[in-house]
C-alpha cells in the first residue's frame, strides 16, 4: 500500500476518533461542561424517571463501502426542546458517518485499483447500548467501528451521560463531591485491576497508567461507574477496549446523592 494512502487512512481514522469530542462540545457548549458548574439539586429535579430510547437506523452498501448506522433517539421527555437538542447530538453521529462514507468509498476504489488481489470494501458501523436510564439520568455508550483496508479495523467508544431534567451532559466532576478524593480512589482501583490482569498475562501495558485525568471516558450503570480506555491508549490492539467497573459502594460518600440510584 502506498505511503500516501496509508497517511490518508491514518488521518481519517484520527478524525473519526475526534468526532466524538466535537459532538460532546456541541451538547455542552464550546468549552464543554465546566468542572465547577453546580449540578441540579434534588429539589430542582422535575418528575422525570426515564425516557424511552428507540433506534434510529440507516444503512447503505456498495461494491466499495458498507455503512450501518444505529443511533439512539429519545421519546417521552417532558421538555420537547431539550429532547430535540439531545436527539440532534445523537443524530450528529449518523450524519458524520454518512459524510465520511463518501470519502471512504473513493479511497476504497483507489485501493482496489492499486491492490486488486487484496481489495475489500471499507466499512463504518455505528451502534449504541443504553447502560442506565432511571432517576432522570441517561447513560449511553456509542461505538464507532471503522475498517479502511489492512489487517483489521478499529473502534472508538464514547460514553454520554445526560441529566434529562436539564439536558446537561455530565462529566465525572459533575457527578462527584468536590474534595472527596474520588480521583485517588478511582486511580488506585484501576491501577490495582490492571496489575491483576497483567499479572496473569491476561493483559500487557503499552503505556503505564497513572491517572484517569479530569475528563475520563466512562458510563453509568445501576451498580456503579465503568471507566474505559480506547484502543492503543494503554494496551495493545488485541486487548480491545478495556473496562474497569467501580461500584457505588467503593465510591461511598463521593458520588453526589442526587445521582445515586434510588
Amino acid at each position: 500500500m502506498k505511503k500516501w494512502f496509508l497517511l490518508c487512512v491514518v488521518t481519517l481514522f484520527a478524525l473519526s476518533l475526534l468526532s466524538g469530542c466535537a459532538i460532546i462540545d456541541k451538547l455542552t457548549g464550546a468549552g464543554g461542561t465546566s468542572p465547577g458548574a453546580p449540578s441540579p439539586s434534588a429539589s430542582d429535579k422535575k418528575a422525570v424517571d426515564t425516557v424511552t430510547v428507540v433506534s434510529d437506523k440507516a444503512s447503505n452498501k456498495t461494491d466499495y463501502m458498507t455503512l450501518t448506522v444505529d443511533v439512539p433517539k429519545l421519546t417521552g421527555l417532558q421538555n420537547a426542546e431539550e429532547q430535540n437538542a439531545i436527539n440532534s447530538i445523537f443524530k450528529s453521529y449518523a450524519d458524520a458517518a454518512k459524510k465520511d462514507a463518501g470519502m471512504y468509498e473513493e479511497l476504497a476504489k483507489q485501493d482496489a485499483e492499486s491492490n486488486p488481489d487484496y481489495a475489500m470494501p471499507y466499512e463504518i458501523t455505528i451502534n449504541y447500548s443504553v447502560k442506565y436510564n432511571q432517576n432522570g439520568l441517561l447513560s449511553v455508550l456509542i461505538s464507532d467501528y471503522r475498517y479502511m483496508g489492512g489487517a483489521h479495523g478499529g473502534v472508538a467508544e464514547t460514553g454520554i451521560t445526560i441529566d434529562l431534567n436539564s439536558g446537561t451532559l455530565l462529566t465525572l466532576g459533575d457527578l462527584m463531591v468536590s474534595g472527596s478524593g474520588y480521583k485517588n480512589v478511582i486511580n488506585k482501583a484501576v491501577r490495582t485491576e490492571i496489575d491483576k490482569r497483567t499479572g496473569t498475562d491476561e493483559l500487557s501495558e503499552l503505556v503505564t497508567f497513572e491517572d484517569i485525568g479530569d475528563y475520563p471516558d466512562f458510563y453509568m450503570t445501576k451498580d456503579g461507574l465503568v471507566f474505559f480506555f480506547q484502543e492503543y491508549e494503554y494496551f495493545p490492539y488485541a486487548a480491545g477496549i478495556q473496562e474497569f467497573p467501580i461500584s457505588y459502594e467503593a465510591l461511598k460518600g463521593m458520588v453526589k446523592t442526587e445521582f445515586l440510584p434510588k
